[in-house]
């Protein structure tokens, strides 16, 4: 996934036009689009309003408080592609983590994307807990 396409349905911070500094408002990154060959956000704010605002004015921020950070239930785990880790039980000789596994809707399981064989395989083992992808370091 490229790095515009992993920021859509962020929160955002709306800068003003007159000083970029300043935060104006909050809202929701929906897409980006091309006007007169400049990139642009389209924005959806909370007083409900979508508008598109060149790049300069949009700042992706994450709030920690949102944010799952530690184990959670599988009866939680997101169900729609999105890549998670999760907590493997009943696997010789221990319970391990798996990285970067997504349910896959048609076959009605989890899987992760095996290098070996560049293929998505299965799951195998008791799926007991996940937490989302740990943030890549910043430098």
């Amino acid at each position: 996934m490229n790095q515009q396409n992993s920021a859509i349905n962020k929160k955002v911070d709306i800068m003003s036009a007159e000083n970029i500094h300043r935060k104006e408002e909050d809202g929701t990154l929906l897409a980006f689009c091309v006007v007169n060959q400049d990139i642009r956000a389209i924005i959806h704010n909370k007083a409900g309003k979508i508008f598109n605002l060149s790049l300069d004015r949009v700042r992706i921020v994450e709030y920690e408080s949102e944010q799952v950070t530690s184990w959670q239930p599988i009866e939680t785990a997101p169900m729609d592609g999105t890549e998670i880790d999760v907590w493997v039980t009943n696997l010789p000789p221990e319970a391990m983590r798996v990285t970067n596994v997504k349910y896959d809707k048609e076959k009605s399981y989890f899987v992760y994307w095996d290098y070996r064989y560049a293929e998505y395989k299965q799951v195998i083992g008791d799926i007991t807990h996940w937490m989302p992808i740990p943030k890549r370091p910043l430098k």
